[in-house]
């Protein structure tokens, strides 16, 4: 059901007190915060079932066409992209600790007693301090020693729970053909076929920088066992098997392909290592609950330990929680 405009009044009153709370509650300084990026909002859209009919690939994809919104309010079916790209928002972010990070070494142990802490790495730095923010992957933090030992049911959560696989391909077009098909770029498909994916399978949206005049990117994103296909694949493969994608879903893509692509399988990235964390049955309501919990001066955040994994507001949000 559509909320009522007293209930949407309500969630943008809610929603920019949470905002005004986190920015004060992450500022230790009295100087207003400074904004950490501008961002603007995607064009809302919705599926024109009419244009789905007619298209030669209806049986499996559909395709979103655009609605016009002079004011797109603050709700679930707006999104939001930065200005520039999603790493504005981590460059301004580390700005004022940029000096302070040291690239190429891996934590390899992490101790802790009653007065602090001390973090060791790969190339024998030790880094003492009163706390830790442990911020990686379960399956990473498997790597790394731990004295004194993490309790049993921390323990249990970073030896159980699961990463999803989850790869990407992002190829760039000439332009925005898609738009001569009516739709946004936006498609839920169930390609491919033939490898038993389910609906939905290939999830495609427009990847275009805000603002860009030159070049369109379709990014086709696909999670699951077709994912740790993907992951087998060389580069070029991957290029190959999201044109195939493409070309189904709006015929005369190849044409516009420029030559330019790329992908990222996260099953392949070693300080991943997965997608995100997907919960088994009884885990939601049972290892998520501590996962929120500090080891004595070791707290935890990253998107697993939040509402939203898999999603940077999640990431986020588990971050002020540990700095607060």
């Amino acid at each position: 059901a559509e909320p009522s405009p007293e209930d949407q009044a309500a969630r943008r009153d809610r929603l920019r007190s949470r905002a005004s709370a986190s920015a004060a509650s992450a500022s230790r300084s009295s100087e207003r915060p400074k904004a950490i990026a501008s961002v603007a909002p995607s064009t809302r859209s919705t599926t024109d079932a009419a244009n789905r009919a007619a298209h030669p690939a209806s049986r499996h994809h559909q395709v979103s066409g655009p609605v016009d919104h002079s004011e797109p309010e603050i709700s679930s079916a707006v999104t939001y992209r930065i200005r520039g790209g999603s790493q504005r928002l981590t460059e301004k972010l580390v700005e004022p600790v940029v000096d302070r990070i040291v690239y190429g070494a891996a934590v390899t142990r992490i101790e802790q007693s009653d007065s602090g802490v001390r973090v060791q790495t790969s190339d024998g730095e030790v880094v003492e301090g009163d706390y830790v923010a442990c911020t990686v992957s379960c399956p990473v933090l498997q790597g790394i020693e731990v004295e004194p030992s993490f309790s049993a049911w921390r323990r249990e959560v970073i030896d159980e729970l699961p990463m999803t696989s989850v790869s990407r391909v992002l190829i760039e077009f000439d332009g925005p053909f898609w738009e001569a098909h009516g739709s946004t770029g936006l498609v839920n498909s169930d390609l491919p076929e033939g490898k038993g994916a389910d609906v939905p399978g290939v999830w495609v949206e427009n990847a275009t920088p805000v603002d860009s005049p030159g070049p369109a990117v379709l990014d086709f994103y696909i999670a699951g066992p077709e994912a740790r296909h993907l992951a087998g694949m060389t580069e070029e493969e991957r290029h190959e098997w999201a044109l195939k994608c493409a070309q189904a879903i709006f015929p005369g893509a190849r044409e516009h392909f420029t030559g330019n692509a790329t992908s990222i399988c996260w099953d392949n990235e070693e300080w991943v290592q997965g997608g995100y964390a997907w919960c088994g049955p009884g885990q939601l309501s049972g290892l998520m609950h501590h996962a929120t919990t500090p080891e004595g001066r070791i707290h935890f955040a990253g998107d697993y330990t939040s509402c939203l994994p898999g999603w940077m507001q999640g990431a986020m949000e588990s971050g002020v929680r540990v700095a607060n």
